[in-house]
Formats: C-alpha cells, sequence, structure tokens
C-alpha cells in the first residue's frame, strides 16, 4: 500500500522500477489532463512523490517536468529516466532532458524524430531502448541514438507500449492498429 501525504488518485500507476537495496521508483500519468508524476519509495518504506509533470511554462521547467509521464528505467549508476513527452534524467539530485537524444527539449519538435514516449529498459547506462508510438524503438549505445526495426514514421501505426532489454535481446510489445505486435531483436 502507498501511503502518501498527497492523492495521487487522478494518475494511471503505468510503470515501476526497482533497486537491489529496495528502492522502488513509479511513474503514474494522466493522459486526459496531460498529467504525470514520479513516486518514489525510499530504503526505511517512506514514499514521496519527487516531482509531477503537465503543461508548465518553461520558467517551472525542473521544479515540474513538461508533458505527461509514463516509463521508469534506473541505470547502474543510480540515474534515474522518465520518459512520456520527453525523455528526462535524474542524477546527482537534478533533473534534466536526456541530453543525448536529439530535439528532446521544448525548443525542439520530438514528433520530427520520434513518438511519445512509454518505456525505457537496459542493460547500462550505454546501452537501454525506449519504446513509444509512431513505431518509435530507439536504442541508445553510449552516444548516439538509432531507430531500431521498421524505420521511424510520423503516420505509422505501431505503439510500442512495453519493451524489455537482457544482455543481446530486445523485445518490444504493442499494437499496429487493432492488432497485437511483438518484435524480438538479437545483436
Amino acid at each position: 500500500k502507498i501511503e502518501l501525504d498527497e492523492d495521487i488518485s487522478e494518475y494511471y500507476l503505468s510503470d515501476i522500477y526497482g533497486t537491489a537495496d529496495g528502492e522502488v521508483y513509479i511513474a503514474g500519468v494522466n493522459d486526459s489532463k496531460i498529467i504525470g508524476t514520479v513516486i518514489h519509495k525510499d530504503k526505511n518504506n517512506l514514499w514521496n512523490i519527487m516531482i509531477k509533470a503537465g503543461i508548465i511554462n518553461e520558467s517551472e521547467l525542473f521544479n515540474k517536468l513538461y508533458g505527461s509521464l509514463t516509463g521508469i528505467w534506473i541505470d547502474e549508476n543510480r540515474t534515474l529516466y522518465t520518459g512520456g513527452t520527453f525523455l528526462y534524467r535524474f542524477k546527482n539530485n537534478s533533473w534534466n532532458y536526456e541530453e543525448s537524444m536529439p530535439r528532446n527539449n521544448l525548443h525542439g519538435n520530438p514528433i520530427l524524430y520520434r513518438g511519445y514516449i512509454y518505456k525505457i529498459r537496459g542493460n547500462t547506462s550505454n546501452d537501454y531502448v525506449v519504446c513509444g508510438d509512431r513505431n518509435t524503438l530507439l536504442h541508445f549505445n553510449g552516444k548516439t541514438w538509432r531507430q531500431l526495426g521498421e524505420p521511424y514514421d510520423y503516420n505509422s501505426p505501431y505503439i510500442w507500449r512495453s519493451v524489455s532489454q537482457k544482455q543481446n535481446i530486445i523485445i518490444a510489445a504493442g499494437d499496429k492498429g487493432i492488432n497485437a505486435a511483438i518484435i524480438i531483436l538479437k545483436r
């Protein structure tokens, strides 16, 4: 049971990720209101809201995140990533855009590069994947991002809703229109 000082009933809890030492992170979203949140449980079993997201002006940025949030993942360096409208990272007690991703900020146009992000999973900080709508299935190798599978297409009917990566295998699941879709990729 999550016990917080704030009501989180307006959020759909969409993703969860934990660490070996017992910390838990949850992404929550409300698509109709275009809001999101990141909830954290520390090693002492205390829950808190780390950050909220919504339609904000640029002066509020990083006190809140812009857009909504659906996915969450933590790398081996304890950098926290959350994604939805944009891909963000929490490192050294500070929120920022994932700067390595092209056009991943309010001044860029993410829909020219990728769709909405649903999930983030990976092996390490230099080997992870994000998935989302418009056939977004992007891998980061520590330096550059690369589209996997079929090319990204703004009009693509593919929506990759979940992804998992283990060593050299990536599996994404989602839908293509009214049909289920699964892709398995091996290096």
